[in-house]
């Protein structure tokens, strides 16, 4: 039968002038080989039983050759020629030009559809590295499965992607291999349908193979039944969306449930998107706040020092930056709180929008607050005296540590003793007594200036440190006015009282210890008591 069937293939090519003749099935698979030529190895040595065509004509031709086979396919006596490019075996980079030239034959009872003889032409090649064009180079190298399939259920032609990423081979497939194959099994229900078009699949179809996902499109040859095929794996692709997709869950699932407040605030500083937690914060319900700016509910106070961080990460000098701020609420008032702000990047690096979280620390703010007054007054009561709100002993010593430095050398203490006070508690109790004291360090403050220090130290006994630029008569002239100012009479409800001063004076320098400066002021103001007092000593 073989015998017959080359003999009337070879009796069918005669005036044809043929290096090698080929006997194809209906896919173009060949049935046979027939070597008639010194040049037949240069292009088609290899071409044996069961070998598709297609790989060994440059793609740009193919539709051309399988054209002109299947116009002359079952009819015997037929003929039809194209000039085309085939690859040599030797160098696949080159391809060999040759002129094919197909006749039909009438009887198909062998499987024989058409004869196709090819002739080689003379020359060297063309290098596929140098044909501008080369289609067939780009498509074996293309990291995108490309593959020709027949109607008849065979792989014609197929790129090295398509082979390895659909796990097939160039050539027919059994009804077995396609029930089971993911690829092989889409497009046979295409061929089924028959008629998808040029224009291809509406979309694509992912498919499972093992552990990975392809993504197939087809269309159909415009020239015949056959699809054109496209394979892409995209397994990490799909990896990719799903990890991404699981990340945004996570994130919308935190976004939603945080209790701190998050905003996504735009590059020009308008919010995005807020979740509840911020809308609890700031008062304002979540479409209020998008669409408007952050500086609009921020604390004119709190807005320079905002901004200025916001321009640093525009400007990529910093990532992120942390501050406590205050917001106006909704309805009135404010609230503090601890804000914290990223700015989230591109694939090229650059600044897409930024992310704010906030927590509310008004109340934080408000114990903070209260702490530091109670501070204040506890340093207060610490240093000063709790009935007439004077500077205690302990402040005063202070004072004379500085002075002991010698940062003021200028200073004259006046030691200030009260004549006839225990009288005035032993007769009128101490409710009198204590608001003579008021009085009475009212009218020593009174005759100071700003930068002077009146203490109480003692039960009736005041201190003063005047700067005087150790002048002794502006010393004396301040002990006068105290003197002349307690002598006067102090009314007490309808008590009227009458009480005197006695002072000592000493001059404060860094060269004099300050105890024995207060000292020899007290000696001096003991001294003035006992000769009846309301008087002044300057001690020698």
């Amino acid at each position: 039968m073989k015998n017959d069937l080359v003999e009337r293939a070879q009796a069918a090519l005669v005036s044809h002038a043929a290096d090698v003749l080929l006997v194809l099935d209906a896919d173009g698979v060949a049935l046979r080989r027939v070597g008639l030529g010194d040049q037949s190895s240069e292009a088609v040595d290899g071409m044996v039983q069961g070998t598709p065509l297609a790989p060994r004509v440059h793609p740009e031709d193919l539709d051309a050759v399988l054209a002109a086979w299947r116009s002359v396919a079952g009819v015997e006596g037929a003929g039809a020629e194209v000039r085309v490019r085939m690859r040599r075996v030797e160098d696949p980079d080159r391809w060999q030009y040759a002129v094919v030239t197909c006749v039909g034959l009438a009887d198909a009872g062998d499987g024989a559809l058409a004869v196709l003889a090819a002739e080689l032409v003379d020359g060297d090649g063309l290098k596929t590295g140098e044909v501008a064009n080369d289609g067939f180079s780009l498509a074996d190298a293309a990291p995108v499965g490309l593959a020709v399939y027949s109607v008849r259920h065979a792989i014609l032609w197929a790129n090295e992607a398509f082979l390895r990423d659909a796990e097939v081979e160039v050539g027919p497939t059994t009804a077995e291999e396609r029930r089971g194959h993911g690829v092989l099994n889409v497009l046979e229900h295409l061929v089924a349908s028959a008629g998808i078009g040029e224009e291809g699949l509406p979309k694509p179809v992912v498919v499972s193979m093992g552990d990975k996902s392809l993504r197939v499109q087809a269309r159909q040859d415009p020239n015949g039944g056959h699809l054109l095929v496209s394979v892409q794996n995209i397994t990490d692709e799909l990896a990719s969306i799903r990890d991404r997709a699981r990340a945004n869950a996570t994130f919308r699932a935190a976004f939603d449930h945080s209790q701190a407040g998050i905003a996504i605030v735009s590059l020009q500083g308008e919010f995005v998107d807020v979740n509840p937690a911020f809308s609890n914060i700031t008062g304002f319900e979540a479409d209020e706040l998008v669409g408007s700016t952050f500086a609009m509910i921020t604390h004119p106070d709190d807005l320079d020092v905002d901004e200025e961080y916001v321009a640093e990460l525009l400007a990529g000098t910093r990532d992120s930056y942390r501050m406590e701020k205050r917001y106006l609420r909704w309805g009135g008032g404010v609230v503090w709180v601890d804000l914290r702000v990223a700015v989230v990047k591109d694939d090229h690096g650059r600044p897409e929008h930024f992310v704010a979280n906030v927590v509310d620390i008004s109340e934080r703010v408000s114990v903070e607050e209260q702490l530091r007054q109670d501070n204040v007054e506890l340093s207060h009561r610490a240093t000063h005296d709790h009935l007439t709100g004077l500077p205690n002993r302990l402040l005063l010593e202070r004072h004379l540590e500085v002075l002991a430095e010698g940062y003021d050398d200028g200073v004259h203490a006046l030691v200030c003793d009260l004549d006839r006070f225990k009288a005035i508690n032993d007769e009128h109790g101490h409710q009198v007594g204590d608001a003579v004291l008021v009085e009475v360090a009212k009218r020593l403050r009174d005759c100071c200036r700003d930068d002077d220090l009146v203490a109480r130290v003692g039960g009736d006994e005041f201190v003063v440190l005047a700067r005087t630029h150790m002048n002794p008569d502006t010393a004396a002239r301040l002990g006068e006015r105290l003197v002349d100012a307690v002598k006067r009479r102090i009314q007490v409800g309808d008590i009227t009282v009458d009480v005197g001063l006695s002072i000592g004076i000493s001059p404060v320098r860094a060269d004099i210890d300050s105890e024995l400066a207060l000292r020899l002021a007290d000696q001096a103001a003991y001294e003035i008591k006992s000769q009846g007092g309301g008087a002044l000593l300057v001690p020698c």
